[in-house]
């Protein structure tokens, strides 16, 4: 998996990179044909009402933002669930499809989902897992 990594400061950049290397290991994503490419956002929160979102951009490239304001803890979990987005549609859990109107909507196991977003399936998995998987990289970071 690639990862490319776009913030103002180096320091950040360097942060968001591990993270999101940890994360590509832990998930067994280093061998996937994949690439991610990480932007953080000033306002992303203000303008989306979230603090981070993948998006798939491609077959095989996501494009995630995360806002810019985040501390080390809250980037752990944003990035975690966001990886967890990464690992469904590298695995085809989870894809998109073209409506006739021009918006994409969702795939889930190759079926098209409808549900309201505190009810579709991916969401669910992700919100399920990204704590323990936050809490990994947390406890390292904490005990270093």
């Amino acid at each position: 998996m690639e990862i490319k990594v776009i913030a103002r400061s180096q320091r950040r950049r360097e942060f968001l990179y591990a993270v999101a290397m940890y994360y590509t290991k832990t998930l067994k994503l280093r061998r996937r044909k994949f690439a991610v490419t990480i932007q953080s956002i000033p306002g992303f929160f203000d303008k989306t009402g979230g603090y981070a979102a993948a998006t798939l951009e491609s077959e095989k490239h996501v494009e995630m933002h995360i806002d810019s304001k985040l501390g080390p803890l809250q980037i752990a979990e944003a990035l975690a669930h966001e990886f967890i987005h990464v690992e469904q549609y590298a695995l085809g859990k989870l894809g998109q499809y073209i409506r006739p109107n021009g918006e994409y909507g969702w795939l889930w196991e190759g079926k098209k989902n409808r549900c309201k977003y505190d009810n579709q399936p991916w969401e669910i998995d992700a919100y399920n897992r990204q704590k323990p998987l936050a809490n990994k990289i947390i406890n390292i970071l904490n005990a270093g």
